[in-house]
Protein backbone atom coordinates (compact mmCIF):
# COMPACT_ATOMS: atom_id res chain seq x y z
CA UNK A 1 0.00 0.00 0.00
CA UNK A 2 2.92 2.73 1.19
CA UNK A 3 4.74 1.73 -2.30
CA UNK A 4 2.02 2.66 -4.53
CA UNK A 5 1.49 5.53 -2.35
CA UNK A 6 4.72 6.66 -3.73
CA UNK A 7 4.76 6.35 -7.04
CA UNK A 8 3.52 9.87 -7.52
CA UNK A 9 6.43 10.84 -4.90
CA UNK A 10 8.97 8.97 -7.22
CA UNK A 11 7.89 10.58 -10.65
CA UNK A 12 9.33 13.68 -9.14
CA UNK A 13 12.63 12.09 -9.36
CA UNK A 14 11.83 10.74 -13.17
CA UNK A 15 10.38 7.76 -12.55
CA UNK A 16 7.66 6.70 -15.27
CA UNK A 17 4.88 4.77 -15.05
CA UNK A 18 0.97 5.96 -13.54
CA UNK A 19 2.47 8.14 -11.35
CA UNK A 20 4.44 10.29 -13.36
CA UNK A 21 1.33 10.79 -15.49
CA UNK A 22 -1.30 11.99 -12.48
CA UNK A 23 1.80 14.33 -11.60
CA UNK A 24 1.48 15.77 -15.33
CA UNK A 25 -2.27 15.65 -15.28
CA UNK A 26 -2.41 17.66 -11.53
CA UNK A 27 0.42 20.38 -13.02
CA UNK A 28 -2.10 20.48 -16.31
CA UNK A 29 -5.27 21.14 -13.89
CA UNK A 30 -6.72 17.79 -15.91
CA UNK A 31 -8.49 17.01 -13.33
CA UNK A 32 -10.68 13.71 -14.94
CA UNK A 33 -7.49 12.56 -16.30
CA UNK A 34 -5.90 12.78 -12.88
CA UNK A 35 -8.85 10.97 -11.43
CA UNK A 36 -8.91 7.65 -13.92
CA UNK A 37 -5.07 7.70 -12.84
CA UNK A 38 -5.59 7.81 -9.45
CA UNK A 39 -8.15 5.07 -9.85
CA UNK A 40 -5.98 2.78 -11.39
CA UNK A 41 -3.59 2.98 -9.18
CA UNK A 42 -5.69 2.43 -5.93
CA UNK A 43 -7.53 -0.61 -8.08
CA UNK A 44 -3.83 -2.07 -8.27
CA UNK A 45 -3.69 -1.66 -4.59
CA UNK A 46 -6.88 -3.07 -3.70
CA UNK A 47 -6.68 -6.53 -5.70
CA UNK A 48 -3.06 -7.25 -4.09
CA UNK A 49 -4.46 -5.85 -0.65
CA UNK A 50 -7.25 -8.53 -1.25
CA UNK A 51 -4.83 -11.13 -2.61
CA UNK A 52 -2.34 -10.59 0.49
CA UNK A 53 -5.08 -11.17 2.47
CA UNK A 54 -6.87 -14.19 0.97
CA UNK A 55 -3.15 -16.10 0.98
CA UNK A 56 -2.81 -15.48 4.73
CA UNK A 57 -6.02 -16.75 5.56
CA UNK A 58 -6.25 -19.42 3.32
CA UNK A 59 -5.66 -22.80 4.72
CA UNK A 60 -3.06 -25.28 3.89
CA UNK A 61 -4.56 -28.12 1.78
CA UNK A 62 -3.24 -31.37 1.60
CA UNK A 63 -2.93 -33.40 -1.90
CA UNK A 64 -4.81 -36.48 -1.98
CA UNK A 65 -2.80 -39.31 -3.99
CA UNK A 66 -3.14 -39.36 -7.32
CA UNK A 67 -4.04 -35.92 -7.87
CA UNK A 68 -1.68 -33.38 -9.92
CA UNK A 69 -0.22 -31.14 -7.84
CA UNK A 70 -1.09 -27.65 -7.84
CA UNK A 71 -3.20 -27.60 -11.02
CA UNK A 72 -4.24 -23.69 -10.84
CA UNK A 73 -0.87 -22.74 -10.36
CA UNK A 74 -0.11 -25.13 -13.70
CA UNK A 75 -3.06 -23.47 -15.41
CA UNK A 76 -1.99 -20.41 -14.75
CA UNK A 77 1.16 -21.20 -16.28
CA UNK A 78 -0.32 -22.33 -19.26
CA UNK A 79 -2.70 -19.97 -19.71
CA UNK A 80 0.39 -16.46 -19.39
CA UNK A 81 2.68 -18.84 -21.97
CA UNK A 82 -0.31 -19.08 -24.28
CA UNK A 83 -0.95 -15.13 -24.20
CA UNK A 84 2.35 -14.64 -24.91
CA UNK A 85 2.85 -16.21 -27.93
CA UNK A 86 -0.35 -15.43 -29.13
CA UNK A 87 0.30 -11.38 -28.91
CA UNK A 88 3.40 -11.95 -31.15
CA UNK A 89 0.57 -12.32 -34.20
CA UNK A 90 -2.33 -10.24 -31.92
CA UNK A 91 -1.14 -7.03 -31.06
CA UNK A 92 -4.65 -6.36 -28.84
CA UNK A 93 -3.36 -9.11 -26.67
CA UNK A 94 -0.76 -7.22 -25.61
CA UNK A 95 -1.86 -3.56 -25.76
CA UNK A 96 -5.89 -3.00 -25.95
CA UNK A 97 -6.46 -0.72 -28.85
CA UNK A 98 -7.65 2.88 -27.99
CA UNK A 99 -11.21 2.43 -29.61
CA UNK A 100 -12.19 -0.50 -27.35
CA UNK A 101 -11.27 1.52 -24.11
CA UNK A 102 -13.95 4.65 -22.70
CA UNK A 103 -12.78 7.29 -20.41
CA UNK A 104 -15.10 8.92 -17.78
CA UNK A 105 -12.43 12.22 -17.40
CA UNK A 106 -14.36 14.15 -19.49
CA UNK A 107 -17.83 14.13 -17.53
CA UNK A 108 -15.34 14.75 -14.42
CA UNK A 109 -13.68 17.88 -15.97
CA UNK A 110 -17.27 18.96 -16.62
CA UNK A 111 -18.82 18.60 -13.13
CA UNK A 112 -15.69 19.93 -11.18
CA UNK A 113 -15.81 22.96 -13.56
CA UNK A 114 -19.84 23.64 -12.48
CA UNK A 115 -19.02 23.10 -8.73
CA UNK A 116 -16.33 25.36 -9.01
CA UNK A 117 -18.18 27.91 -10.35
CA UNK A 118 -21.67 28.10 -9.18
CA UNK A 119 -20.43 26.38 -5.55
CA UNK A 120 -17.15 28.97 -5.27
CA UNK A 121 -19.49 32.27 -3.96
CA UNK A 122 -20.91 30.13 -1.26
CA UNK A 123 -17.94 28.22 -0.58
CA UNK A 124 -15.48 31.19 -0.19
CA UNK A 125 -17.76 32.83 2.68
CA UNK A 126 -16.95 29.67 4.66
CA UNK A 127 -13.44 29.43 4.10
CA UNK A 128 -12.81 32.88 4.95
CA UNK A 129 -14.53 32.88 8.05
CA UNK A 130 -12.57 29.54 8.82
CA UNK A 131 -9.51 31.03 7.74
CA UNK A 132 -9.73 34.55 9.83
CA UNK A 133 -11.32 33.21 12.83
CA UNK A 134 -9.65 30.03 13.07
CA UNK A 135 -6.74 29.00 11.51
CA UNK A 136 -4.94 32.29 10.96
CA UNK A 137 -4.87 32.85 14.84
CA UNK A 138 -3.42 29.41 15.59
CA UNK A 139 -0.61 30.45 12.88
CA UNK A 140 0.14 33.81 14.68
CA UNK A 141 0.12 32.43 18.20
CA UNK A 142 2.82 29.80 17.26
CA UNK A 143 4.96 32.37 15.65
CA UNK A 144 4.76 34.76 18.06
CA UNK A 145 5.81 32.25 20.45
CA UNK A 146 9.69 32.52 21.91
CA UNK A 147 11.69 28.97 21.27
CA UNK A 148 12.73 29.84 25.05
CA UNK A 149 8.84 29.18 25.58
CA UNK A 150 8.24 26.28 23.20
CA UNK A 151 11.63 24.36 24.52
CA UNK A 152 10.96 24.86 28.14
CA UNK A 153 7.25 23.89 27.81
CA UNK A 154 8.44 20.63 25.66
CA UNK A 155 11.33 19.46 28.06
CA UNK A 156 8.87 20.08 30.96
CA UNK A 157 6.38 17.96 29.24
CA UNK A 158 9.57 15.10 28.44
CA UNK A 159 10.34 15.44 32.48
CA UNK A 160 6.73 14.14 33.64
CA UNK A 161 6.05 11.80 31.12
CA UNK A 162 9.56 10.18 30.80
CA UNK A 163 11.90 11.69 32.92
CA UNK A 164 15.38 13.19 31.81
CA UNK A 165 15.93 11.77 28.53
CA UNK A 166 12.46 11.93 27.24
CA UNK A 167 13.14 15.94 28.55
CA UNK A 168 16.37 16.56 26.91
CA UNK A 169 14.55 14.94 23.22
CA UNK A 170 12.83 17.88 21.80
CA UNK A 171 15.46 20.46 23.24
CA UNK A 172 18.38 18.63 21.15
CA UNK A 173 16.46 17.77 18.13
CA UNK A 174 14.01 21.05 17.65
CA UNK A 175 17.46 22.67 18.68
CA UNK A 176 18.96 21.88 15.58
CA UNK A 177 16.52 23.56 13.60
CA UNK A 178 16.35 26.84 15.78
CA UNK A 179 20.22 26.73 15.06
CA UNK A 180 20.11 26.31 11.34
CA UNK A 181 17.46 29.08 10.84
CA UNK A 182 14.24 27.32 10.01
CA UNK A 183 12.90 27.91 13.22
CA UNK A 184 9.66 29.52 11.62
CA UNK A 185 8.99 26.90 8.50
CA UNK A 186 9.39 24.54 11.77
CA UNK A 187 6.59 26.45 13.47
CA UNK A 188 4.24 26.44 10.30
CA UNK A 189 4.35 23.05 9.81
CA UNK A 190 3.66 22.66 13.58
CA UNK A 191 0.30 25.11 13.26
CA UNK A 192 -0.74 23.11 10.37
CA UNK A 193 -0.02 20.11 11.86
CA UNK A 194 -2.01 20.73 15.28
CA UNK A 195 -5.02 22.05 13.00
CA UNK A 196 -5.03 18.59 11.30
CA UNK A 197 -4.90 16.87 14.05
CA UNK A 198 -7.58 18.26 16.39
CA UNK A 199 -10.33 18.04 13.06
CA UNK A 200 -8.89 14.79 13.14
CA UNK A 201 -9.42 13.90 16.64
CA UNK A 202 -13.18 15.59 16.59
CA UNK A 203 -14.02 13.36 13.07
CA UNK A 204 -12.43 10.30 13.51
CA UNK A 205 -13.38 9.43 17.31
CA UNK A 206 -17.30 9.72 16.99
CA UNK A 207 -17.43 7.50 13.58
CA UNK A 208 -14.65 5.16 14.91
CA UNK A 209 -17.42 4.74 18.08
CA UNK A 210 -19.74 4.73 15.78
CA UNK A 211 -18.28 1.39 13.93
CA UNK A 212 -16.99 0.02 16.71
CA UNK A 213 -21.10 -0.20 18.09
CA UNK A 214 -22.36 -1.56 14.12
CA UNK A 215 -20.50 -4.30 12.28
CA UNK A 216 -22.70 -2.95 8.94
CA UNK A 217 -21.31 0.45 9.87
CA UNK A 218 -17.50 -0.79 10.28
CA UNK A 219 -18.11 -2.55 6.85
CA UNK A 220 -18.91 0.52 5.46
CA UNK A 221 -16.18 2.70 7.46
CA UNK A 222 -13.36 0.75 6.66
CA UNK A 223 -14.05 -0.02 2.80
CA UNK A 224 -14.01 4.18 2.96
CA UNK A 225 -10.65 4.28 4.89
CA UNK A 226 -9.29 1.38 2.80
CA UNK A 227 -9.85 3.43 -0.48
CA UNK A 228 -8.76 6.52 1.22
CA UNK A 229 -5.10 5.18 2.49
CA UNK A 230 -4.49 3.65 -0.65
CA UNK A 231 -5.57 6.71 -3.08
CA UNK A 232 -2.40 8.82 -4.36
CA UNK A 233 -2.00 11.59 -1.88
CA UNK A 234 -1.56 13.94 -4.79
CA UNK A 235 -6.12 13.46 -5.85
CA UNK A 236 -6.66 15.47 -2.34
CA UNK A 237 -5.36 18.18 -3.27
CA UNK A 238 -7.87 18.81 -6.26
CA UNK A 239 -11.29 19.16 -4.72
CA UNK A 240 -9.42 21.77 -2.10
CA UNK A 241 -8.27 23.70 -4.99
CA UNK A 242 -11.28 23.76 -6.76
CA UNK A 243 -13.54 24.63 -4.03
CA UNK A 244 -11.51 26.43 -1.86
CA UNK A 245 -8.21 28.01 -4.34
CA UNK A 246 -4.92 28.08 -2.71
CA UNK A 247 -5.19 28.69 1.06
CA UNK A 248 -4.07 27.64 4.58
CA UNK A 249 -7.41 25.85 4.86
CA UNK A 250 -6.70 23.80 1.32
CA UNK A 251 -3.72 22.54 2.96
CA UNK A 252 -5.66 21.55 6.31
CA UNK A 253 -8.06 19.64 4.26
CA UNK A 254 -5.70 17.86 1.95
CA UNK A 255 -4.04 17.13 4.93
CA UNK A 256 -7.43 16.17 7.25
CA UNK A 257 -8.79 13.45 4.10
CA UNK A 258 -5.23 11.66 5.00
CA UNK A 259 -4.64 11.70 8.36
CA UNK A 260 -8.15 11.21 9.61
CA UNK A 261 -8.04 7.65 8.75
CA UNK A 262 -5.49 6.52 11.56
CA UNK A 263 -7.42 7.66 14.01
CA UNK A 264 -11.16 6.15 13.12
CA UNK A 265 -9.24 2.65 13.24
CA UNK A 266 -7.69 3.12 16.22
CA UNK A 267 -10.98 4.35 17.90
CA UNK A 268 -12.75 1.65 16.48
CA UNK A 269 -9.61 -0.91 17.64
CA UNK A 270 -9.77 0.75 21.29
CA UNK A 271 -13.34 -0.18 21.80
CA UNK A 272 -13.53 -3.71 20.37
CA UNK A 273 -11.02 -4.44 22.91
CA UNK A 274 -12.62 -3.33 25.99
CA UNK A 275 -13.32 -6.30 28.15
CA UNK A 276 -16.20 -7.96 27.87
CA UNK A 277 -16.22 -8.62 31.73
CA UNK A 278 -15.50 -5.00 32.01
CA UNK A 279 -18.27 -4.15 29.59
CA UNK A 280 -20.59 -6.46 31.75
CA UNK A 281 -20.03 -4.95 35.14
CA UNK A 282 -20.75 -1.19 33.91
CA UNK A 283 -24.09 -2.98 32.30
CA UNK A 284 -25.13 -4.45 35.93
CA UNK A 285 -24.04 -1.20 37.96
CA UNK A 286 -27.14 0.47 36.11
CA UNK A 287 -25.02 3.05 33.40
CA UNK A 288 -26.47 4.23 30.65
CA UNK A 289 -25.05 3.49 27.45
CA UNK A 290 -23.65 7.53 27.56
CA UNK A 291 -21.98 6.83 30.97
CA UNK A 292 -20.96 3.45 29.84
CA UNK A 293 -19.19 5.23 26.72
CA UNK A 294 -17.54 8.00 29.15
CA UNK A 295 -16.66 6.56 32.26
CA UNK A 296 -15.92 3.07 31.26
CA UNK A 297 -15.11 2.12 27.78
CA UNK A 298 -13.19 5.37 26.57
CA UNK A 299 -10.98 5.84 29.57
CA UNK A 300 -9.43 2.08 28.73
CA UNK A 301 -9.37 2.03 25.00
CA UNK A 302 -7.49 6.04 25.84
CA UNK A 303 -4.15 4.45 25.30
CA UNK A 304 -5.31 2.99 21.62
CA UNK A 305 -6.73 6.28 21.37
CA UNK A 306 -3.27 8.10 21.91
CA UNK A 307 -1.40 5.86 19.38
CA UNK A 308 -4.30 7.03 17.02
CA UNK A 309 -3.74 10.47 17.25
CA UNK A 310 0.25 9.83 17.02
CA UNK A 311 -0.57 8.40 13.67
CA UNK A 312 -2.37 10.99 12.36
CA UNK A 313 0.54 13.09 13.58
CA UNK A 314 2.73 10.81 11.02
CA UNK A 315 0.31 10.65 8.06
CA UNK A 316 -0.28 14.53 8.19
CA UNK A 317 3.72 15.34 8.42
CA UNK A 318 3.45 12.65 5.39
CA UNK A 319 1.16 15.41 3.72
CA UNK A 320 3.52 18.44 4.21
CA UNK A 321 5.45 18.16 1.22
CA UNK A 322 2.76 17.21 -0.39
CA UNK A 323 0.55 20.17 0.27
CA UNK A 324 3.82 22.64 -0.75
CA UNK A 325 2.52 22.10 -4.32
CA UNK A 326 -0.74 24.33 -3.31
CA UNK A 327 1.68 27.38 -1.59
CA UNK A 328 2.20 26.38 2.06
CA UNK A 329 5.13 27.88 3.68
CA UNK A 330 6.49 25.37 5.77
CA UNK A 331 9.22 22.82 5.40
CA UNK A 332 7.60 20.91 2.83
CA UNK A 333 8.11 24.33 1.19
CA UNK A 334 11.39 24.23 1.53
CA UNK A 335 11.82 20.56 0.58
CA UNK A 336 9.98 21.42 -2.86
CA UNK A 337 12.18 24.24 -3.86
CA UNK A 338 15.14 22.53 -3.06
CA UNK A 339 14.34 19.94 -5.33
CA UNK A 340 14.32 21.74 -9.12
CA UNK A 341 18.25 23.31 -7.90
CA UNK A 342 19.10 20.05 -6.16
CA UNK A 343 20.08 22.04 -3.48
CA UNK A 344 20.66 18.53 -0.82
CA UNK A 345 21.44 20.46 2.29
CA UNK A 346 18.31 22.75 2.56
CA UNK A 347 16.08 19.73 1.68
CA UNK A 348 17.88 17.01 4.30
CA UNK A 349 17.57 19.43 6.54
CA UNK A 350 13.80 20.87 6.25
CA UNK A 351 12.96 16.67 5.92
CA UNK A 352 14.88 16.19 9.03
CA UNK A 353 13.01 19.14 10.60
CA UNK A 354 9.76 17.04 9.76
CA UNK A 355 10.93 13.92 11.42
CA UNK A 356 11.82 15.79 14.53
CA UNK A 357 8.38 16.79 14.77
CA UNK A 358 6.95 13.11 14.44
CA UNK A 359 9.75 11.45 16.71
CA UNK A 360 9.22 14.23 19.41
CA UNK A 361 5.10 13.50 18.99
CA UNK A 362 5.60 9.56 18.89
CA UNK A 363 8.05 9.57 21.93
CA UNK A 364 5.79 11.81 24.11
CA UNK A 365 2.33 9.93 23.09
CA UNK A 366 4.01 6.40 23.68
CA UNK A 367 5.30 7.64 27.38
CA UNK A 368 1.78 8.85 27.75
CA UNK A 369 0.06 5.71 26.88
CA UNK A 370 2.87 3.53 28.50
CA UNK A 371 1.53 5.25 31.65
CA UNK A 372 -1.62 5.02 31.63
CA UNK A 373 -1.31 1.51 30.19
CA UNK A 374 0.90 0.97 34.10
CA UNK A 375 -2.08 3.05 35.79
CA UNK A 376 -4.63 0.22 34.53
CA UNK A 377 -2.68 -2.45 35.22
CA UNK A 378 -2.63 -3.51 31.68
Amino acid sequence: MQTLAMVVIASLVGAAGLGQKLLFSLQQLQVGKAVEQGVAITLIAVVLDRMSQSYMRRIPAHREAGKIPHKHLLAFGVLVIAAVVISRFLPAVLVLPKDLTFSYGAPINQAVRWISRELFSYVKPVRDTITIWALLPLRDFCLWLPWPVVLGSLAAIGWVLGGLRLALLPVALLGIMLLTGFWTQLMLTVYLVASTTVLSILIGTPIGIWAARRPFAARIVNTICDTLQTFPSFIYLIPVIMLFQTSDLSNVLAMLAYATVPMIRYAQLGLKRVPQATVEAAVASGTTPFQRLVKVELPIAFPELLMGINQTIMMALAMVAITALIGSQDLGQEIYKALPGADTGRGLLAGLGIAFIGITANRFLGAWAAKINRNLGM
